[in-house]
């Protein structure tokens, strides 16, 4: 009996021994799921700590695979105070998933929906637009619907990318509703949609509005007349260009011709030159360097003899440079002559000898003795120079023997030697021993030397004949 005893001490002994290596075992096979358990708790603790761990832990979801979290993440979406950011941040975390968001978030489309119904984030809201745009998201189109008329352009811009991306027919009235909006501000987001909405059935209001009272809906009517190629209402736009009643629309036909050019009879620009806005009168210039019609040079030319502002009467001697026409030079002479800017005189000059414009070669001549601008004064002479104007030798050898300024005297010298007038040979003779200033002295001398061997070294050229006698010398 006690041996039986003994035994069934050692048979219970055994047992728990192998329960106790059973249970270490299971404990130990267990380790690694209890760490990864603390570890998602930690990150789901995260979700629902201070704002900043938050940001890092939905900034960390994806990275991790955390993709069981996004439960968590929407019911964050709808309750967070920091409505900007922390919903951004989530907006980014869905949309970085692309289309493939929904296997992880079902609740996905109910979650946009509570963003266009709640926030005042306009950042927020395009992203989401953009969302809907990108993957053709028809399920939230009525929602997006209601930003049709929103105030700020860029959410209006996002909301009419995104219906045309839909391309649904439910969409159409919404969008044509607006065209006959008595609201002037709707009649205008009416055709700010059809720079983005490709149908046409949608631009059936844009004839009515042409006609609009509001100015800026007009204005629009052409930009969308532009985008849209409606031909058939060119002629309203070239009407418009040069007898709407009110500049802005004047000025946006103007340039919406100047953007279709060689399509319309371009005569508009010998109307609109003359505009009695300013802004019309400069665009009218861009419109007319960008055909590159000569012709036109003389319109430029008529409409600087009237111009009274020096920025735009100096565009316009830059037209007449870029047309390489000086259309009668009348518009230059009233340029150098009148204008209080002397950068415009100066171009003027310079434009009136580059173009060779004779007509008013006189009045660069009667410059020459009035102007008191130095700078203006050495593009008269440059100018004279060039047109080897000889009327105006007697002025510069006076005015060699004054006390203008060093550069100027320099000049006078070079234009002397490009108008080759003998006569001034002995006036040039006796200056030499006058002069103080030892430049100009030189210059003397070179201008004199250079006249001695082109009338009396047998017809050859100055430098050849001091090149060979200096060979002959060696």
């Amino acid at each position: 009996m006690i041996r039986q005893t003994d035994n069934s001490k050692n048979g219970s002994g055994r047992k728990i021994k192998t329960s106790i290596f059973v249970l270490s075992l299971v404990f130990i096979s267990l380790l690694p799921l209890l760490a990864s358990d603390t570890e998602k708790d930690e990150l789901k603790e995260n979700l629902l700590s201070s704002e900043k761990k938050q940001k890092l832990a939905l900034l960390s979801i994806k990275t991790a695979k955390r993709e069981d979290l996004f439960p968590l993440v929407s019911t964050i979406l709808k309750s967070t105070t920091s409505e900007g950011e922390i919903q951004g941040i989530i907006l980014d975390l869905y949309f970085s998933y692309g289309p493939e968001i929904e296997k992880f978030n079902p609740n996905l489309i109910e979650d946009l929906e509570w963003v266009f119904d709640n926030t005042k984030n306009e950042a927020n809201i395009v992203k989401v637009l953009h969302f809907a745009a990108t993957y053709k998201e028809k399920r939230l189109m009525y929602h997006i619907l209601d930003y049709i008329t929103y105030r700020d352009a860029t959410v209006r811009e996002f909301t009419f990318k995104a219906i045309d991306s839909f391309k649904d027919d439910r969409a159409l009235p919404f969008i044509l509703e607006l065209g006959s909006s008595d609201q002037p501000i709707h009649r205008y987001y009416y055709l700010e949609s059809l720079n983005f909405i490709n149908d046409e059935r949608a631009s059936m209001h844009v004839p009515k509005l042409l006609t609009d009272p509001s100015p800026a809906i007009r204005s629009e009517c052409i930009v969308v007349i532009e985008k849209l190629g409606l031909k058939e209402k060119l002629n309203s736009v070239l009407s418009m260009a040069t007898n709407d009643s009110n500049y802005e629309v004047r000025k946006t036909a103007v340039v919406s011709l100047k953007n279709q050019r060689s399509k319309f009879p371009t005569t508009v620009y010998q109307k609109t030159i003359f505009d009695a806005n300013r802004e019309v009168r400069d665009v009218t210039v861009d419109a007319i360097n960008a055909i590159k019609d000569p012709s036109y040079a003389k319109f430029i030319s008529s409409a600087m003899e009237k111009e009274n502002l020096s920025p735009l009467r100096l565009k316009m001697v830059e037209s007449l440079l870029t047309l390489n026409n000086h259309g009668g030079g009348l518009g230059l002479s009233a340029a150098l002559r009148k204008d209080k800017d002397s950068q415009v005189r100066s171009r003027a000059a310079f434009a009136i000898g580059k173009l060779k414009a004779i007509p008013v070669v006189r009045d660069l001549v009667a410059s020459l003795q009035v102007e008191i601008v130095v700078n203006v004064k050495i593009e008269v002479t440059r100018s004279l120079g060039m047109l080897k104007e000889k009327s105006a030798v007697p002025i510069m050898l006076s005015k060699l023997q004054t006390n203008e300024a060093n550069e100027l005297r320099s000049e006078f010298l070079t234009a002397l030697n490009q108008i080759d007038d003998p006569k001034v040979m002995p006036v040039i003779f006796d200056l030499i021993d006058l002069e103080n200033t030892e430049t100009i002295k030189t210059g003397m001398k070179h201008l004199l030397r250079t006249m001695l061997y082109r009338y009396h070294g047998g017809g050859k050229d100055y430098r050849t004949i001091a090149l060979s006698e200096k060979v002959s010398m060696n």
